[in-house]
């Protein structure tokens, strides 16, 4: 029932203001953004990949093993050896 709703308002909004919506990360939690994920609703990823191992925190792609296919778009390094990557889903 919960993803349903998010799906018709997640689409009433597009269908309403004519453009895709953007989740700004802190404003995004991890749960909302597995949500808007498993209903099929994130058409581009910007992940910002640190060059640190922490072992652990919480997961962005459902638990359910699911593949998520994923083309790289664009990538920039930044100087602290941050990527910067932009990723759209890919069909299976």
């Amino acid at each position: 029932m919960r993803e349903c709703i998010l799906d018709a308002a997640v689409h009433g909004a597009i269908e309403r203001d004519g453009h895709a919506i953007h989740v700004p990360e802190p404003a995004a939690s991890p749960s909302f953004a597995a949500q808007l994920i498993s209903a099929g609703l994130v058409d581009e990823y910007r992940l910002m990949i640190e060059p640190v191992v922490l072992g652990g925190g919480k997961r962005l792609f459902p638990e359910d093993g699911t593949l998520q296919p994923l083309q790289l778009v664009a990538h920039v390094l930044s100087s602290t050896g941050v990527h910067i990557c932009k990723y759209r889903p890919t069909p299976e």
